[in-house]
């Protein structure tokens, strides 16, 4: 993933971003994307960098699973996962959604403001 080279999402993007993840309607998203997004399953580490709109429909399928996301998960559970095999996609300055009941996690990644990865993955899978 590309380190930061602008600066991060404001709040109102973060405040975007979280809504999106929500509803899992990736539409207001689009405006905010790189051409080309690299969009991560976890487990079948489909599916590498693709047009956004494949991205964001991909994702989209995915976010939709649940409409629990806690946006503040636990410091420490972030630490171990940035200890692990997935720790690329946790990076310092993504945002995370955690859902408990379901057992997903989602992050999506920033090259300053502009969302350059999504990540989606099985909480189970996160401790590899």
């Amino acid at each position: 993933m590309p380190l930061p080279t602008k600066a991060a999402p404001t709040e109102a993007e973060l405040e975007t971003y979280r809504a999106v993840i929500s509803s899992a309607n990736t539409e207001p998203m689009s405006s905010l994307a790189c051409d080309i997004v690299t969009f991560i399953l976890s487990g079948s580490e489909c599916c590498g960098p693709v047009p956004k709109d494949v991205a964001l429909e991909e994702w989209g399928r995915r976010i939709a699973r649940t409409s629990d996301w806690n946006f503040s998960p636990d410091p420490a559970v972030l630490s171990d996962w940035r200890t692990r095999f997935y720790s690329m996609y946790v990076p310092e300055g993504a945002l995370i959604g955690v859902s408990e009941s379901e057992g997903f996690m989602t992050s999506v990644i920033f090259d300053g403001n502009i969302v350059t990865g999504l990540f989606f993955a099985s909480l189970d899978e996160m401790m590899y």
